[in-house]
This record gives C-alpha cells, structure tokens and sequence, in this order.
C-alpha cells in the first residue's frame, strides 16, 4: 500500500470518529432536555371522609308468596297454556292433563252409584215389610256410602287435570311439557305472587363473618345500577347442601316497582363505616414495582410516597399508612409521574407539601 492512499485512510477514519462524537454529544444534550418533561396533572387534597366498608355480591329475587303447583293425579299433559315470566289472574288455566281414564271412571261409579240406589230403596220397602232383616239393609246402606264417596273422588280427580292459578302471579319457573307424562306429585310450574313482598336472598362465604342481622343492603339490578333499593338483612341461613360453611342472608323487598322474583340482583352489605379516613382520588393512586405510591406536589416538581391503599368507594380510597391528611397529591396524570417529575398544575387549588393548611 502507498503512502497517498495510507494518508487518505487514515482521513476518512478521523472523520467517521468525529462524526460519531458529535452524535454522543448530541444525545447527551438531549437526555437532560428529556428529563425536565413537564406532565401536566391536575391536584387533590388528601382528606377526611367516611368511607363504607362493602361487601358486593350476587344474588336472586324470590316471592315469599312462590308456590309449585303439582300433579294431583296421574297424567299425560296435552296442554301447557303459560310461558316463563308470564302474568296470570286467579282460576286461570295453566295446564291440563289427558282427564279420559279419569272420566271413564267417573261415569262408571256413577253409574254403579245409581243402582246401589235403586237397590237400598227397594231393601227399604222390603225391610218395612219385615221381608229383609233388617242387618241386610244396613249392610247395603254402608255400600252405598261407600260408593258415594268414591263417585265424589272421581268426579273430584277429574277436575284435578285441570291445573289453574291460586292467585294473581307470574310464572317463575316452568317444569313441565306437552306430551309428558306426569306422576303425583310431580312438579308442573311454579307461581309467584304479584306485585307482593319479594326478598332479596344474598349467599356469602364462610369468611365474612361481619355480618349480622339488621345490617344495611343497598340492591339494584345488573342492568339498572342507578336504581338502588335499600333494606336490611332479616335473616341469615346457612346454605343447605353446602358443606363449607358458606350461608345466605335474606333481605326483604317491600316497594321494588319492575322487579320480579326469579331475577338476579346486585347487592352491597355496609359492614361498618369508617368515619374521617384519609382519602385521596383513585387517579392519585399509582401502582409501581415497589408498591403503591402517590406523588405529593413540591413547588412545580412531584415527590414520590411509598402509601397502603384501604377501602374503595364512589371514586376515593382510603389511604391506611403514608399520609395523615391535608398533603397536595397530583390526581389526573399521576400515571405519567416519576419521583423529580416537573408538573404542571390545570387547577388553581394547589398547595405545596408542607404548606400551611
């Protein structure tokens, strides 16, 4: 290799090395820039509220009036003239089982009604006459007795196919179809009342063991939130089949308009309140690898406090440990903080930590 070209390589790589100095150079005057962002963030006091201790969960509506309608008789069912969630008045037909056994056996102890009849009152003109003891008529009036009451049941069995409406309600629950066959006692559907009383029924695990009857429930249904009723639990049961100690409370209902037994319903039990908890809003909240922190304001910079966050409620925690109330947290954008963070302030209630209160 000539010296001309060793000179002009050793040219070229001088200024390849410049060149990557003044890009060092430049990222480093970059970093700093990168570092003093502004956040903007709006600020909140961390303050004294009572704060409700809640335990939600889920539960169902139910009519203390409910009752299952079964069979009384045996039967084909050749007719079911109501669907779930329908309303129904008083002596309505619901169901009808197959009635023909029923009929044919009414129509032949009526008939063997009437010829025992007939022949009482002939032992009876016979028996006056002294032509008949009189042990013989009494015999076949203790038949006809007997047969009289059989003609009864019958005639009774044939309008138990007809199943109809105790009272005004609502078909709750539908157990049977058309074409099955149906043994005594079989269920058919069941009917709750109407514009009653309902009862909200809640289960909970065996864990909670705060609550006692008399204790506040505020309900609303899972499609209208806005819509609470509020009661207080009346009973508390343990769950039958259950073998874990689980248990249901029961709260009634006496002015829910729209509600129905059958439905789900959402319901908060207040277990205690928390008067005069230190509260800040969730958005002031944040949650790092180190833990929960929030960021308490210092002139236009944001420091970091390691916190321990409690009850949650209609938008505020409680804060158990970290803060005694009274200290400027950012609220909105503290997501977007770090400990040093430079901030700026969209509303004018403000104060430094530490300021005076």
């Amino acid at each position: 290799m000539n010296r001309p070209t060793i000179r002009l390589l050793a040219a070229a790589a001088a200024l390849i090395l410049l060149a990557g100095c003044g890009k060092a150079e430049e990222k480093k005057a970059e970093a700093p820039a990168a570092a003093q962002r502004t956040v903007n963030i709006t600020t909140a006091q961390a303050t004294g509220r009572d704060m409700p201790m809640i335990e939600e969960t889920v539960g169902r509506l139910e009519d203390d009036r409910a009752t299952t309608l079964a069979a009384e008789v045996p039967g084909t069912v050749v007719l079911m003239a109501v669907e779930e969630g329908e309303s129904v008045r008083r002596g309505q037909l619901l169901a009808r089982l197959d009635a023909a056994d029923m009929q044919a056996a009414a129509n032949i102890n009526s008939a063997q009604l009437q010829v025992q009849q007939k022949q009482v009152e002939r032992l009876r003109v016979l028996a006056a006459k002294q032509f008949v003891s009189q042990s013989a008529l009494e015999q076949a009036e203790a038949q006809l007795t007997a047969m009289r009451e059989q003609s009864s049941t019958s005639k009774h069995n044939v309008g138990r196919t007809e199943i109809r409406a105790p009272f005004n309600g609502v078909v709750q629950a539908r157990f049977a179809a058309a074409g099955d066959y149906l043994g005594v006692g079989k269920p058919i559907l069941t009917l709750a009342g109407s514009g009653g009383e309902l009862a909200a029924v809640i289960p909970f695990p065996e864990t909670e063991s705060r609550l006692k009857v008399g204790q506040k429930v505020r309900l609303h249904l899972a499609a209208d939130p806005d819509t609470v009723v509020e009661s207080t639990i009346s009973q508390l049961t343990p769950m039958v089949g259950e073998g874990s100690g689980s248990f249901e409370a029961r709260a009634r209902l006496a002015h829910a308009a729209g509600w129905r037994a059958g439905g789900s319903v959402v319901a908060e039990v207040i277990l205690a309140e928390k008067s005069g908890a230190v509260a800040v809003p969730q958005a002031a909240l944040v949650l790092r690898p180190a833990g929960e922190v929030v960021y308490l304001l210092a002139g236009n910079k944001v420091k970091a406090q390691a916190v321990r966050s409690g009850v949650v409620r209609d938008g505020w925690v409680e804060i158990v440990a970290g803060l005694h109330g009274g200290e400027t947290v950012a609220a909105e954008g503290a997501a977007f903080l770090t400990d040093g963070a430079s901030v700026r302030i969209a509303n004018s209630d403000a104060k430094p930590a530490g300021a005076a209160q």
